[in-house]
């Protein structure tokens, strides 16, 4: 059975539900506070062990988690809530591009590069 880790900076209840399911269900599950973690990026191998073969990505913080994503990826390890998701999804332009080109309706946006522009 594959070895899962959960990757947190903050422990809430949807954390607590997963961590009390996964030992119910008798899943390794290995809880991870980020904060803690010093990696090297520079080595593809390093660090491997720690994460198992799956990582659960639930980090409050955006950035702390869109980073910690690319670099386990990087190390070729599966995380749930990739990169690819994560970095559009953070981003309402980029999010609001994709919803528009596929027909999703949305309020009407508008991006302005200036100060001027945008109280045009």
């Amino acid at each position: 059975m594959p070895i899962l880790s959960l990757l947190y900076d903050r422990i809430r209840t949807e954390e607590k539900l997963i961590i009390n399911t996964a030992e119910k269900k008798g899943i390794e599950l290995r809880p991870i506070d980020v904060k803690d973690l010093h990696l090297i990026i520079t080595d593809p191998n390093k660090d491997r062990e720690i994460f198992g073969d799956i990582a659960i990505e639930r980090c409050v913080s955006y950035f702390r988690g869109l980073h910690l994503t690319a670099i386990l990826e990087g190390k070729g390890i599966r995380v749930i809530n990739p990169y690819s998701i994560m970095s559009i999804c953070g981003n309402k332009m980029l999010t609001s591009i994709l919803l528009a080109k596929h027909g999703i309706p949305t309020p009407k946006t508008i991006i302005a590069f200036t100060k001027e522009e945008a109280v045009k």
